[in-house]
């Protein structure tokens, strides 16, 4: 979800690293979080927080926007029949999109995502308090902000890449 381009970071972190920024941005301001993506119901899924343990993350799309913002959907159709609903930055321009990389045991990390194509001040507003909660949080590795349990994944040898058939050149490297 998410083009990326000048409001766009690119990273690779953990669950819990993911949830250190959310911690974060939480504090500072009132937001919920809604699922993306293609959906069989037009209600679209939403949590108040994120940084519960129980909350559904690796290899996930949300939507995050403030509170008073409510999340709409937008029907789409299906060739073979039936409905399902679009739950996008289209539908929703306040939003910003997070996506949080799939961990497999220790050995491997995919990339994840948070970035608005919007051009809404309630959007750009929350990108920059993730931008900075990311700037404090995480270090900077060629293009990519690695949170810390990432980074220790990487020192230790993980893959971190964009798939774990990725051939090796390809790799994260410092």
């Amino acid at each position: 979800m998410g083009l990326p381009g000048r409001h766009a970071i690119e990273l690779f972190a953990t669950a819990d690293d993911l949830r250190l920024l959310v911690q974060e941005v939480e504090a500072a301001r009132a937001i919920h979080f809604g699922r993306s993506g293609l959906l069989d119901v037009e209600a679209v899924p939403l949590r108040q927080t994120l940084v519960s343990s129980d909350a559904p993350l690796e290899g996930e799309m949300y939507l995050v926007q403030d509170r008073e913002s409510p999340f709409t959907s937008s029907a789409v159709p299906q060739r073979g029949g039936g409905m399902k609903y679009s739950v996008s930055q289209l539908e929703n321009p306040r939003s910003v999109s997070i996506r949080c990389g799939r961990r497999i045991g220790e050995e491997y990390l995919s990339p994840g995502h948070i970035g608005t194509i919007s051009s809404d001040p309630a959007s750009l507003d929350l990108f920059d308090l993730f931008r900075r909660a990311a700037a404090k949080h995480f270090t900077r590795v060629n293009s990519y902000w690695l949170g810390p349990d990432a980074e220790r994944m990487l020192d230790a040898g993980a893959k971190l890449a964009v798939s774990p058939k990725t051939p090796a050149e390809y790799d994260l490297r410092r």
